[in-house]
């Protein structure tokens, strides 16, 4: 804890937080934690925090695709931000060129960054190592969830989503416990799919095909329930 002459001898800073989660898996409730966070690391310093930008179950690799964090690179541009507080780092990007292309808008407009993990300032070389850390993570996780899927393929199980004309199909092994990527064949889907091929071979398009199945009543819904 800062003592109040501490507290005192340190300049008022205007602060943006950020805060942010990947996946629709995590909890919602991570960005109340960090906003916590934020504001009792703002308030111990006498730092006045003027706006709460955030990204909820979005991948860190991303960046134009994340809207918490493209508003902040235009909030920094009015020019009355000092700080960009985040948790850690990670929060910023996962990316290597990313953390560095942000890091170089933050400074062409006077902002720091700092983090509530490290109590302090983010420079050049403790961005760069994290990044790679991150970014080296990632790429491992990659790695092993391709190299899982293939196996999955390789024993006739489907790897991901059931494509259209199937669905799950319930297997235990001997000690009770499902076993993934088992499917079967929807009937109902199989009808439309041998449909789709028989009038595709008759010289239909694709677009005329989708109309007739959009416009029929009741009307028959895609893959993900949209038409």
């Amino acid at each position: 804890m800062l003592t109040n002459d501490l507290r005192r001898a340190i300049i008022t800073k205007n602060v943006l937080f950020y805060a942010r989660y990947s996946t629709d898996r995590q909890d919602e409730q991570s960005i109340e934690t960090q906003v916590a966070l934020g504001r009792e690391f703002a308030r111990e310093r006498g730092w006045t925090i003027i706006e709460t930008l955030e990204d909820r179950a979005i991948s860190g690799t991303k960046l134009k695709s994340r809207p918490g964090i493209q508003n902040v690179l235009r909030r920094i541009k009015r020019g009355d931000i000092h700080v960009l507080l985040c948790v850690s780092v990670d929060r910023i990007s996962r990316d290597m060129e990313h953390s560095s292309g942000i890091l170089k808008q933050l400074r062409h407009h006077s902002v720091e960054l700092w983090t509530v993990q490290n109590s302090s300032a983010v420079n050049d070389m403790e961005l760069g190592l994290r990044s790679i850390i991150s970014h080296d993570m990632i790429e491992q996780t990659r790695y092993r969830t391709r190299e899982g899927m293939k196996t999955s393929v390789k024993k006739g199980r489907a790897a991901g989503g059931i494509a259209y004309g199937y669905r799950a199909k319930l297997v235990y092994d001997a000690k009770g416990d499902r076993i993934p990527g088992e499917r079967e064949i929807d009937e109902e889907q199989a009808e439309i799919v041998r449909w789709l091929f028989e009038q595709y071979v008759l010289g239909r398009s694709p677009k005329e095909l989708a109309v007739e199945l959009n416009g029929r009543v009741p009307t028959v819904p895609g893959p993900r329930g949209l038409k």
